[in-house]
């Protein structure tokens, strides 16, 4: 075994092995060239974590109302001289679902661009500002957000003429994953501890059978809990009766809360069936 034997340019990227084969009396060694292998220290830093929908600093164009955003910074340490790096925004949603997070620049949930490192063995960095969309655009304000940045070697700027060209270290992962989270009115902890509470009355007690009635049931919803995000109601209808509508009147004895949450209050919704 040698290490690089022609000191060539591909060993400034990483320390290679090349083999060396020799056979007794023939006078001839065979050399096999080993791909130099390309290690890369990656990391994904966010400012800040967890981002506060009321906290509205960042001013997009042509839209007269601020957003609540942070900033994303990608850094890497290499002995390699240039990279591609992809940024996945919100990348755990299933596909066609809205992702909560778009960079400011390009209003794209994911983002391709080159990393060139100009000094090697030193850390580079990138930032970009992420907006999270106004959240009348969405309903999930629990999960987290998830990141990915992914790195590979930008083939482009390998030197013509190599005889094997680097590759990135196998044994690490090309992928680095971070999470933001939404603030939420669920205490310091930040975890949503609702008690939801429900009752119903119809506004009539006795119904003819073979009759035409027309019932209603106004049904009330208390939460006196922590936030009760996405909250959802389902009333079952009898098979025997048909639905009419819903007549929506809704009041909360908490004005600050929002269409999609059920804070500490009450909601009142009437349904009609006959």
């Amino acid at each position: 075994m040698a290490t690089d034997v022609d000191a060539s340019e591909a060993a400034q990227v990483a320390l290679i092995s090349d083999l060396l084969v020799g056979a007794f009396g023939k006078g001839k060694v065979a050399v096999y060239r080993a791909r130099p292998v390309v290690t890369v220290d990656a990391r994904l830093l966010l400012h800040p974590m967890i981002i506060n929908l009321e906290n509205k600093t960042c001013q997009l164009p042509d839209f007269p109302t601020p957003v609540a955003c942070h900033e994303q910074s990608y850094a890497v340490k290499s002995l390699s001289t240039a990279l591609v790096a992809e940024v996945q925004l919100d990348f755990l949603k299933q596909k066609g679902a809205i992702k909560r997070t778009l960079f400011l620049h390009n209003h794209q949930p994911h983002l391709t661009f080159p990393f060139v490192i100009r000094q090697q063995r030193s850390l580079h960095c990138q930032d970009f500002s992420v907006y999270l969309r106004d959240e009348t655009e969405f309903r999930d304000k629990l999960s987290p957000i998830n990141i990915s940045l992914n790195y590979s070697l930008d083939d482009s700027t390998f030197t013509d003429g190599l005889e094997v060209k680097p590759i990135l270290n196998h044994y690490r992962d090309n992928v680095v994953t971070e999470q933001a989270h939404i603030l939420v009115d669920c205490g310091e902890d930040n975890l949503c501890i609702p008690d939801l509470k429900l009752s119903a009355r119809p506004d009539k007690h006795q119904i003819i059978i073979g009759d035409e009635n027309h019932l209603m049931l106004t049904i009330n919803a208390r939460n006196e809990g922590e936030g009760a995000y996405e909250a959802e109601l389902f009333v079952m209808i009898p098979e025997e009766a048909d639905y009419v509508g819903i007549e929506r009147n809704s009041k909360y004895e908490d004005e600050s809360a929002k269409d999609q949450e059920l804070k500490r209050g009450r909601e009142k919704t009437s349904q009609r069936g006959r």
